[in-house]
């Protein structure tokens, strides 16, 4: 490691490994998104361009509660090592910080949105 880098506070590198993979997750409903504008444009533009900007929307609203999530688990493990309690098992009635379940939320109703769009685009083309 070189002189400005910071140690990971976490050494199993959960908190990092877990913004790669709502990255990842954010990458393929990005493009989904730009998909479902792209090939419903001409048949149904405004079905299309609002599946599009919901799922674009939804995609930066999701990045951002992804990386606060992120900051918040990066305190709590450094706050954690630097109290000597790095590793150890979290107490009784203590909680992980962004567990509030609005990043789930937040996705379930992306979803359901999309699957509205969807089925609105099915019948529509029958």
């Amino acid at each position: 490691m070189t002189g400005g880098e910071r140690a990971p506070a976490d050494p199993g590198l959960q908190a990092e490994r877990t913004e790669l993979a709502w990255r990842r997750t954010l990458l393929g409903m990005t493009a989904a998104s730009l998909a479902s504008f792209r090939l419903t444009a001409d048949t149904f533009p405004t079905i299309g361009l609002l599946a599009g900007l919901v799922g674009l929307a939804a995609c930066g609203l999701l990045a951002g509660l992804a990386r606060r999530r992120h900051r918040a688990m990066d305190r709590w493990f450094r706050s954690r090592q630097e109290t000597g309690r790095a590793g150890t098992a979290t107490a009784a009635g203590e909680t992980l910080p962004g567990n509030s379940g609005r990043l789930l939320v937040a996705v379930a109703v992306a979803a359901a949105a999309w699957a509205v769009l969807g089925a609105a685009f099915v019948v529509g083309r029958w």
